[in-house]
């Protein structure tokens, strides 16, 4: 949903996004070049917050095959949502889909090719 209002510097108008309904859980089998997959659940929850747990399947045992990863979430525009982590590591956007999100390339572009349909995450739940 978007909304207007005036901002309070200059008058004009700026564009309020509002995020009710986009958070949830969201699940799927991302691509890996050197494993199985990536098996990922991310949580966004109301309060702008998020965590993430990647999960590297079929990866020697003697290292740490998760990664978990939090920080903020916004919906920057009226399909994209934007992921800032709190770490050095730059920003991830994904797309909106019905009850699913897209993730992009670092560009912020569509990923293309035989794989693009795997990098999608399905809404599995919701707060």
């Amino acid at each position: 949903m978007v909304g207007r209002s005036a901002s309070p510097s200059t008058g004009a108008p700026s564009i309020a996004l509002a995020t009710e309904g986009l958070g949830g859980i969201y699940q799927g089998l991302l691509p890996c070049a050197d494993c199985a997959g990536i098996e990922t659940v991310l949580y966004l929850y109301p309060d702008s917050t998020y965590m993430e747990r990647r999960t590297y399947l079929d990866q020697p045992k003697e290292g740490n095959n998760d990664q978990v990863s939090s920080g903020r979430w916004a919906q920057v525009s009226a399909n994209l949502v934007r992921l800032t982590r709190r770490s050095a590591a730059g920003p991830t956007d994904y797309r909106m889909r019905p009850r699913a999100l897209q993730q992009l390339d670092l560009d912020g572009q569509e990923i293309t090719g035989d794989l693009a349909e795997r990098y999608v995450l399905a809404q599995v739940g919701s707060f």
